[in-house]
């Protein structure tokens, strides 16, 4: 998809008040800036496209609560524009290699659901022990080795998905 491709679809979506937009598999870099306009999003899918970075714009979405930015090229430095969507409910981040979260990550407070599978982490994320109503993880495809001992304060969660146990403790089948 080129930019002007990109940038109609925006503001053809800004125009219909989407609450809803999958730009999954578009081989995108980048985003535009009118991607602002967006003010009634509730959900955006970046799946699998060639995005190296977010624009800062995107954090200005007040609506957005559920994001996938999975398979990017979205490696090493956890996405800045990610931390100020504290409204956020969902976020798909997996398939990168970001090898660990910023404490900072615990100021989405409202989050839900985080898929994290094969992000290349090599110890549990301690900022997700801040988060209350996380009630899903899926951190399958990583090479923890051990759960923290307070993982138990994580309450909500009632469908993590941990398997194969045998991944969490570095054996491999």
């Amino acid at each position: 998809m080129t930019d002007g491709q990109l940038s109609r679809v925006i503001a053809r979506a800004a125009e219909d008040e989407t609450v809803e937009l999958d730009l999954t598999w578009r081989e995108i870099r980048s985003l535009p800036p009118t991607g602002a306009s967006l003010t009634r999003l509730q959900r955006l899918s970046l799946r699998s496209n060639w995005l190296q970075e977010l624009p800062p714009k995107l954090a200005q979405l007040p609506n957005l609560k559920a994001l996938d930015v999975s398979d990017n090229l979205l490696d090493d430095e956890f996405p800045a524009p990610i931390m100020a969507m504290s409204q956020l409910e969902e976020l798909d981040i997996g398939r990168s290699s970001l090898e660990t979260l910023p404490e900072g990550f615990a100021r989405l407070r409202n989050l839900r659901k985080l898929l994290l599978e094969f992000a290349d982490l090599k110890d549990f994320p301690r900022a997700l022990l801040a988060l209350p109503d996380l009630a899903e993880v899926n951190l399958y495809g990583n090479a923890l080795c051990e759960l923290p001992p307070d993982i138990g304060q994580m309450t909500a969660l009632g469908a993590c998905s941990w398997i194969p146990i045998t991944f969490l403790f570095g054996q491999r089948p």
